[in-house]
């Protein structure tokens, strides 16, 4: 995310993160992140309840002084009514401000049905696109979830798949199920998964026991519905960012 905000010159970016280890972690690790990318961006991050019914008192004050993007890591439902009031009050997706969707939600099955309008010109954050090239493991498993369940899989199937094999390599390669030698040998195999081959290395924090490599997507939805093979690819695996494809409101 950080990597596309630098790339569209953006200056101004606020984040609305659920109260979640996870969702503050994210928000302040996108903040780090932005620092070394692009320093010059202003950024700040607030925290939203999940149990609210109304994020309206928390996106008021944005009216007053529109940053030029609007980041939301919240998941479902709330996550869904995040995007939905930033919408109803006009803030983002607007002419003046972007709306980056950063924690995966638009690909789950109720994602349209929960957001409709709200949803349209949002920029996304994706594991998975149609258009991705796998590795042969990747085919294989689009192949059987294909014939098993007659549609093509999220990336929650292929994560998972992911996820598996490099618990079974790893205890392959430990010779144990000790959950320390498991960690070790994780961080000093390479293994073939669907997407790309996975690695962890020990760098420094943020990236500590990550990914760092893993291959990820960004997207565009242009209209009310559209599924995600039909969505404007903006960068991916292979694929440079392409900011002149980015369509406004």
């Amino acid at each position: 995310m950080a990597r596309v905000i630098a790339g569209m010159g953006v200056k101004s970016v606020v984040t609305y993160a659920e109260n979640t280890d996870y969702g503050i972690g994210q928000a302040e690790i996108l903040g780090r992140m932005l620092e070394q990318l692009a320093p010059d961006v202003a950024y700040e991050f607030h925290v939203i309840d999940r149990q609210a019914a109304d994020y309206v008192p928390v996106l008021l004050p944005l009216r007053r002084n529109l940053p030029e993007m609007v980041v939301t890591i919240a998941l479902p439902p709330y996550g869904y009514r995040l995007v939905n009031q930033l919408y109803e009050l006009g803030i983002a997706p607007s002419p003046r401000t972007w709306l980056f969707e950063g924690a995966g939600i638009s690909d789950y099955p109720d994602f349209w049905s929960s957001v409709g309008p709200a949803a349209e010109s949002m920029l996304a954050l994706g594991f998975y696109h149609p258009d991705m090239q796998l590795t042969e493991m990747g085919d294989a498993v689009v192949a059987e979830y294909m014939r098993r369940h007659g549609g093509a899989p999220s990336r929650l199937v292929l994560q998972a798949a992911d996820a598996l094999l490099v618990i079974a390599r790893a205890i392959e390669a430990a010779g144990s199920t000790d959950r320390q030698a498991v960690i070790q040998a994780m961080g000093e195999v390479a293994v073939e998964g669907t997407r790309g081959t996975m690695t962890f290395p020990q760098a420094e924090d943020p990236l500590f026991q990550q990914w760092t490599d893993i291959p990820y997507v960004v997207y565009q939805f242009t209209q009310v519905d559209q599924t995600l093979e039909k969505a404007t690819l903006i960068m991916g695996p292979g694929q440079p960012l392409d900011v002149g494809k980015l369509q406004r409101p």
